[in-house]
């Protein structure tokens, strides 16, 4: 059996210009990183998703949410939220969409 490490290396460690990265965040860190309207969304749909593929054994829809949260906690963290704007589940499940 052959390990790769790989080491990733960011901007600011680089030297270069610093913003926050969320491309490889675990869920940990996307779930440490929202406003306490993000949380109280992330934490159910999250144990929802885990305990779904721990009877299907398929990860897809977990590593999608993870994804879509991540680039929500980009936008958070970067400060382009606009002033105003609700959480990314509130205008899907106030019409009564599906998550």
């Amino acid at each position: 059996m052959v390990v790769a490490r790989v080491q990733v290396v960011t901007a600011a460690a680089a030297g270069g210009e610093s913003s926050p990265s969320f491309v490889d965040a675990s869920p940990a860190r996307v779930r440490a990183a929202p406003t306490p309207e993000d949380a109280a969304a992330f934490d159910p749909q999250w144990q929802r998703l885990m305990a779904r593929s721990t009877g299907t054994l398929d990860l897809a829809e977990v590593h999608q949410a993870l994804d879509d949260w991540r680039r929500v906690e980009w936008l958070t963290v970067a400060g382009e939220r606009p002033d105003g704007s609700v959480p990314w589940s509130r205008p899907k499940t106030e019409p009564g969409l599906a998550e």
